[in-house]
C-alpha cells in the first residue's frame, strides 16, 4: 500500500493504466455531506494529478455498515457510482458534487426499500482510476457506405474540432447543400438558434452532452453503427438526434435528419413512416390493432417497460434470414474429442489473524460476515486422458506427453500448473496440425463407401439433397473412417481446444484464474458474476485454447457419490485400476475423508502420524467424522505405507483425479453410444441438452397455502391417536418429470401471426387442432369461486400470436424417458431427467441477464476497451490481470422463449387437473393444499386410508414403483413415466407439517426423522433447525472468493423468517387467503 497524501492510499493496481485509492473515515462522520466535504480536496488533488498527461476514467465506491434497531441485523452495503470521462481542463469539483448527489440518491434508494435502516458507520470511500484515450467528436470523416445510400443523415464536412456543434446547428440549416461547410453561416446559425455551446469542451465528449441539455432545455439522442450510445428517456421539444462515427483515432458527430429512414433497412422493407422507440428500435404501425400495441399510445406504453432496460439494440429473429430456423448444426461435436485433461487441487486453509481481519470484521457489533480462514494452493494433479484409437503412444513419446498422473506439492503451485498446462496443450496442438494423406482403402472400406446412401453425420440422402459424397479420413493417422457429404467434410476438424475438467471449477477457477495474465493472450470468460464463470479460456497458440470446464454442471453430486454408481462393475475404473489393485479398490472408491482445517501451515505436512479424530473436524459442514472413516482413513495410511500426511494428502489428490477420469470417461461413453454427441465440446448439460434435442427432433407455482398440520391416524406406532378428531393423513405427492409430460404435447412450432379478431371462442378449438393460440385475457374471477379456489388459484397466461403446433419434441422426450427407465443406478436417472428439464431452461433463458465481462492482461487491451462507450466497471484482480464490465451493445433475442412459455403453462394445466378433477372430486371438502412447488402438492387428507384410496380409486394417475416391494400399493406399471404421480415418502408416513413461507418448511416422518428445506442456506446450518425451533438465526460457515482470493467465512444468518409475500396470512397464522380474494377487499386487520 503507497500513501500518496490527502489521506488517500493506494490499494491496488493494474499496469500502469488503473489505480485503486482509498481514503478512510478518520473523523467517524456519521453523515454523508460532511464526510463528502471532508474529502473532496484530496479527490480533486489526486484526479487532476492523473490527467496531466491524458484523460482518465473515474468513479466512486463508498462502504457503509446499516443496522435495523429493532432486529439488530446488520448489513454492510456498498454505492458504486458510473465512470465519468474527464480530463485536465474538467471542473472536477463539479463532476464530483454529480457523483455525490448519485450516490445520495442511491443511499435514499435503498433506505426507502430496506424497511428500517439505520446508518452505523460510513466505512470509507475509494477513487477508482483508469487511464484512457478516448474518442472525441472531431474532425470530419466519411460515413461508411451503407450509411451514406439511407440519405437519413448530413454530414458536415468541416475541418477543425466543433463537430459537435454543427451537427446540432444542421436541424436549422436551410439550405439545399447542407454538408457544406461555411464558418460565417454556422455562426448566423448558432445566434438564430439561441442554444449556449460554452458549458462543453471541444472536441465534446458523450458525458458531456447533459451538461448542454440541462443549460439549453433541449434532449439529445446519440448512436453509433447502429446502437445508441446516449439517450434521454424524456424526449423535449427541441430535440436532436445525432450519430458518431470513428475510425479509431477520432470520431465525428453527424446530424440524423429521418430516424425512420436511418433504421428502415434494419426492421422493415415498408418505405411507410414508422413510429420507433428510439432506445430499442421497436416499430409500432399506425393501423388501428386490437391485439397488441400500435400508434403513439402504444410507444408511450412500451417505453414504460423500455426505458427500465439498459441500453442496447435488440437483434431479433427476422423474416426471410435462414437463421430464423433452430436446427442442428454441431455435427463436429459428434466426434470424441482426443485429449482430455482431469485435474485437482487441495489448499492450505490458514487461519486469519485478528490484525488481519478486514476493519468491519474487527468490529463484530456492526458486521455479520468475518473471515476465518485463507484459502492457499498447496498441490495440484492432473491426467491427460488420450484416445488411443486415434493417438499413438508412439506419438505420445515423441511429444514427451506424460500418460500418467502427475503431482506437484509446493510453493507457487497454481502458477506451476498452468506453466504445466501452457507447455502439454501446445504440444498437442503440434499434435493436431499432423496431417497424413488418407492411406488407400482396403476393399471392403472402398465397397462400403460405394453402396453408402445416406451421410454418417447429418444421416441426409446423398441422391435427395443432391449432395456429394467424399471419403472421409483421420488426418493424423491417415486412416479411413467414413463416408460423409463434403458439407460435413468441413465440418468435421481437429478441435480449435483442450478442455481441462475440474470436479466443483467454481472453487478451483478462483486460483487458476489470477495466474492467467501472465503475457498479453486472450483471456475469454463466460461469467456468471464478477466471481463465478461457467468457463474460461486462455489463447495459448494461434486459433488454439485451453478450456476449463466444470463436470459439477453436468453431474451434480459428489465424487464419492458418482464413484458409488460404478461400484456395480468394477471393470468400469479403468484409470483407477492401473493405479490400485483389486484388492484396494474398495479402499480408495469409497468416500475418504481429509482433515481441511488442520493443515493450516506447511509444516504440518511433514508430521508422519495420522492427525486425531478431531483434527478431521471440518466447520462447513458442521461435522465431524465418525469412527468408521477414521478407522478407514487409518487402514488407508497402514496400506499404502504412508510416511506423511503430505503423502496421505498426495494418495487422496491421485485418487480424486483417478476417479474423475473414470466417472466422466463413463459418462462421455453413454452419451456417445446413445446420443452420439460426446459432451466434453460442451460447457455445461442445458448446452448440451438443447444439442440433443435438436439433434433428435424432426416458471411454476410456488405457495405455502396453510402453514401447520398435524397427522390422526389409529394404530400407527409414533403417532398420538386423537379419537375426538377427524382422521387425517398429511401427503407428499410429485409429479413425475412435469415438464417432460408437457414437452410431449403440441408445442408452438412456426407461422406465427397476431390475430385481431377477438370473438375466439376458445371452447370450440379442439385440444388436437393445428392451431394453437396463447390469449392475453383479462379475467373475471366470479367471488363464488374465490372460496373453492383459494388453495390453488388460476394465473392469467402470456401474451404471444397464433402458431402452428406439433409434438416436434417428442421423440427425444421418449427417448430420455425410456433411457431412464432402464438407468442403472441413480445418477444416470437423475442424468435423463436434467436432459429434459434442461431444454425447458434454456428455451426459457432470459438474453438480457447475461453478464458482459472481459479479462484483460495489458494495459492495451484495457484502454482498448475503456475507450468504448458501453464500459461500465473494472475489477483488478491483480497487477497483471483486471476484469473490464461492459454494457451490452447488442442482444440477440435467439432463444425460443415462445416455446418455454407453452411448456411452463401446460405443466400448471397439469397440476391443475390433477388437484380439481381427481383430487378435490374425489375428497371434495375434505382435503387442504398445505403447500404446493412447481412440481408437487402437499396436502391434510380426511380419509381413513390414503394407501387403500391410491390402490383402489387413485392408482390410475400415480407411479407407485418407489413403495417397498411388498406394499400393497407396489406397482412397476407406471414407473418413471411422465405425469403421474408419485408419494414423495415412498410409502412412510408423515405424521407433522409445518412452512413459514415458500421454500422454507420442514416435516416429521412417523419414525420421527425431520427434513427441513430453506433456500439459500446450507445444510449443515439446516442440519441444527427443528420443527419445533424458536431460535431465528443461526451461525453458517462457508467458503467466499473476493477478487478470487478464497476465504472461509461465518455469517450469522436469519433463517426462520414468516414473511410470506405471495399469500396473505390470517390471524391464526396458520391459514392464508389469495390476493384478490373478496374477504381481502376492505378490510386487511381482521381476517379470521
Amino acid at each position: 500500500m503507497n500513501t500518496i497524501g490527502s489521506g488517500l492510499i493506494e490499494i491496488e493496481r493494474f499496469r500502469k493504466g488503473s489505480k485503486t485509492f482509498i481514503i478512510k473515515n478518520c473523523e467517524n462522520y456519521i453523515d454523508y455531506r460532511l464526510f463528502f466535504n471532508y474529502i473532496s480536496h484530496g479527490l480533486i488533488l489526486k484526479l487532476k494529478q492523473s490527467c496531466i498527461k491524458t484523460s482518465i476514467k473515474f468513479n466512486l465506491h463508498v462502504d457503509a455498515t446499516y443496522i435495523r434497531p429493532i432486529t439488530h441485523d446488520k448489513q454492510d452495503v456498498a454505492f458504486k457510482t458510473s465512470n465519468v470521462l474527464a480530463c485536465n481542463s474538467s471542473d472536477f469539483a463539479s463532476l464530483l458534487n454529480t457523483k455525490f448527489d448519485k450516490i445520495l440518491a442511491e443511499e435514499s434508494e435503498f433506505i426507502a426499500k430496506g424497511s428500517g435502516w439505520t446508518l452505523v458507520s460510513i466505512d470509507g470511500l475509494q477513487l477508482r482510476i483508469n487511464l484512457v484515450n478516448p474518442l472525441k467528436g472531431g474532425a470530419y470523416l466519411n460515413l461508411p457506405k451503407f450509411i451514406r445510400e439511407k440519405k437519413a443523415i448530413i454530414n458536415v464536412k468541416n475541418k477543425d474540432k466543433y463537430c459537435f456543434k454543427y451537427s446540432i446547428l444542421t436541424k436549422y440549416d436551410t439550405r439545399s447543400n447542407k454538408s457544406r461547410f461555411n464558418q460565417k453561416y454556422f455562426d448566423f446559425l448558432e445566434k438564430k438558434s439561441g442554444l449556449d455551446f460554452k458549458c462543453i469542451d471541444f472536441p465534446t465528449q458523450i458525458y458531456q452532452i447533459k451538461k448542454f441539455e440541462r443549460l439549453n432545455n433541449v434532449s439529445v439522442n446519440v448512436y453509433s453503427t447502429i446502437f445508441p450510445l446516449f439517450i434521454n428517456n424524456k424526449e423535449e421539444k427541441n430535440h436532436f438526434d445525432l450519430f458518431l462515427i470513428n475510425n479509431h483515432k477520432t470520431s465525428h458527430y453527424c446530424y440524423i435528419k429521418d430516424f425512420s429512414r436511418f433504421i428502415r433497412s434494419q426492421k422493415t422493407k415498408n418505405f411507410s413512416k414508422l413510429i420507433i422507440c428510439k432506445r430499442c428500435f421497436t416499430t409500432f404501425g399506425n393501423k388501428p390493432c386490437k391485439s397488441k400495441l400500435w400508434g403513439e399510445t402504444g410507444l408511450t406504453e412500451h417505453k414504460k417497460m423500455c426505458s427500465k432496460n439498459e441500453l442496447g439494440r435488440p437483434i431479433m429473429f427476422e423474416e426471410g434470414k435462414e437463421n430464423k430456423f433452430i436446427f442442428f448444426k454441431s455435427y463436429k461435436k459428434t466426434s470424441r474429442i482426443p485429449f482430455v485433461i482431469y485435474a485437482d487441487f487441495e489448499c492450505i486453509l490458514k487461519p486469519k489473524q485478528t490484525n488481519e481481519f478486514t476493519e468491519t470484521s474487527k468490529k463484530p457489533q456492526v458486521s455479520k460476515t468475518y473471515i476465518t480462514h485463507l484459502h492457499e494452493i498447496m498441490s495440484y494433479a492432473f491426467y491427460v486422458k488420450v484416445d488411443y484409437n486415434i493417438i499413438s503412444e508412439k506419438l505420445m513419446q515423441q511429444f514427451k506427453i506424460p500418460t500418467n498422473i502427475i503431482i506437484y506439492r509446493g510453493i507457487d503451485a497454481a502458477k506451476k500448473f498452468i506453466e504445466n498446462m501452457i507447455d502439454i496443450s501446445k504440444k498437442i496442438n503440434d499434435i493436431y496440425q499432423i496431417n497424413v494423406p488418407m492411406i488407400t482403402l482396403t476393399e471392403k472400406e472402398e465397397k462400403e463407401f460405394q453402396i453408402a446412401k445416406v451421410c454418417k453425420i447429418c444421416l441426409l440422402s446423398f441422391e435427395e439433397n443432391e449432395l456429394y459424397k467424399v471419403r472421409d479420413h483421420c488426418h493424423i493417422t491417415g486412416k479411413y473412417r467414413q463416408c460423409i457429404c463434403f458439407k460435413c467434410n468441413f465440418e468435421i476438424t481437429n478441435p480449435s481446444f483442450v478442455p481441462i475438467f475440474f470436479h466443483n471449477l467454481s472453487y478451483d477457477s478462483h486460483f487458476i484464474i489470477r495466474e492467467l495474465g501472465f503475457d498479453d493472450k486472450n483471456i475469454h470468460v463466460i461469467p456468471n458474476s464478477t466471481e463465478k464463470y461457467i468457463s474460461f479460456s486462455k489463447e495459448v497458440a494461434l486459433r488454439f485454447s485451453i478450456k476449463f470446464v466444470d463436470t459439477f454442471r453436468f453431474m451434480a453430486s459428489s465424487l464419492s457419490e458418482l464413484a458409488e454408481n460404478l461400484l456395480e462393475d468394477k471393470s468400469r475404473f479403468k484409470e483407477t485400476l492401473k493405479l490400485f489393485s483389486n484388492k484396494t479398490l474398495d479402499l480408495v472408491t469409497r468416500k475418504g475423508v481429509f482433515p481441511y482445517e488442520y493443515i493450516d501451515n506447511w509444516s504440518k505436512l511433514n508430521e508422519t502420524r495420522l492427525p486425531s479424530k478431531s483434527a478431521f473436524y471440518y466447520s462447513l459442514k458442521d461435522e465431524e467424522i465418525n469412527n468408521n472413516d477414521y478407522s478407514h482413513a487409518k487402514k488407508i495410511w497402514k496400506v499404502f505405507n504412508i510416511k506423511t500426511l503430505g503423502e496421505y494428502s498426495d494418495l487422496y489428490l491421485k485418487t480424486d483425479v483417478a476417479i474423475l477420469t473414470d466417472v466422466f470417461e463413463n459418462f462421455r461413453d453413454l452419451c456417445l453410444s446413445t446420443l452420439s454427441l460426446d459432451p466434453a465440446h460442451y460447457m455445461t448439460a442445458p448446452g448440451f441438452a438443447f444439442d440433443c434435442m435438436l439433434k433428435y427432433t424432426k416458471g411454476g407455482i410456488c405457495q405455502s397455502v396453510k402453514r401447520y398440520a398435524k397427522a390422526n391416524i389409529p394404530n400407527i406406532e409414533g403417532l398420538n391417536y386423537n379419537p375426538n378428531k377427524s382422521i387425517s393423513w398429511i401427503t407428499y405427492l410429485d409429479c413425475v418429470n412435469l415438464y417432460g409430460k408437457s414437452m410431449l404435447t403440441e408445442l408452438p412450432f412456426k407461422d406465427f401471426e397476431w390475430v385481431d379478431d377477438l370473438n375466439i371462442d376458445v371452447t370450440k378449438i379442439s385440444d388436437d387442432s393445428e392451431v394453437g393460440y396463447i390469449l392475453e385475457v383479462d379475467i373475471d374471477y366470479p367471488q363464488y369461486l374465490h372460496e373453492k379456489h383459494n388453495d390453488f388459484p388460476f394465473l392469467p397466461l402470456n401474451e404471444c400470436p397464433p402458431n402452428s403446433k406439433s409434438k416436434w419434441m417428442a421423440s427425444y422426450i421418449e427417448l430420455c424417458t425410456r433411457m431412464r427407465r432402464e438407468a442403472r443406478n441413480r445418477f444416470e436417472k437423475d442424468f435423463w431427467k436434467l436432459l429434459i428439464n434442461s431444454v425447458f431452461g434454456k428455451c426459457m433463458e432470459n438474453v438480457r441477464t447475461r453478464v458482459s465481462l472481459k479479462l484483460v492482461s495489458s494495459d492495451k487491451q484495457a484502454n482498448k476497451l475503456m475507450m468504448k462507450n458501453n464500459f461500465k466497471d473494472r475489477t483488478i484482480y491483480s497487477e497483471n490481470l483486471m476484469a473490464i464490465h461492459q454494457h451490452k451493445e447488442t442482444i440477440k433475442f435467439d432463444k425460443a422463449i415462445y416455446v418455454g412459455s407453452a411448456i411452463l403453462d401446460v405443466s400448471k394445466t397439469f397440476m391443475y387437473d390433477f388437484h380439481y378433477n381427481v383430487m378435490i372430486n374425489k375428497y371434495n371438502n375434505k382435503i387442504r393444499l398445505l403447500y404446493s412447488d412447481t412440481d408437487s402438492l402437499i396436502y391434510n387428507i380426511r380419509t381413513f386410508n390414503f394407501f387403500n384410496d391410491i390402490r383402489y380409486d387413485l392408482f390410475p394417475y400415480f407411479d407407485t414403483s418407489n413403495y417397498p416391494k411388498d406394499h400393497y400399493c407396489f406397482s412397476e406399471n407406471h414407473k418413471n413415466q411422465p405425469g403421474y404421480f408419485k408419494d414423495e415418502m415412498g410409502g412412510k408416513i408423515l405424521k407433522e407439517f409445518v412452512s413459514l413461507r415458500p421454500k422454507l418448511y420442514a416435516y416429521k416422518i412417523v419414525n420421527n426423522d425431520e427434513v427441513k428445506k430453506a433456500k439459500e442456506v446450507l445444510n449443515a446450518c439446516i442440519n441444527h433447525i427443528s420443527l419445533d425451533n424458536k431460535q431465528t438465526c443461526r451461525n453458517m460457515n462457508f467458503i467466499q472468493s473476493n477478487k478470487h482470493v478464497v476465504h472461509s467465512k461465518t455469517m450469522n444468518k436469519l433463517v426462520l423468517s414468516g414473511n410470506d409475500d405471495k399469500r396473505f396470512i390470517k390471524n391464526d397464522g396458520i391459514n392464508s387467503l389469495a390476493y384478490e380474494h373478496y374477504k381481502l377487499n376492505n378490510n386487511y386487520s381482521n381476517i379470521h
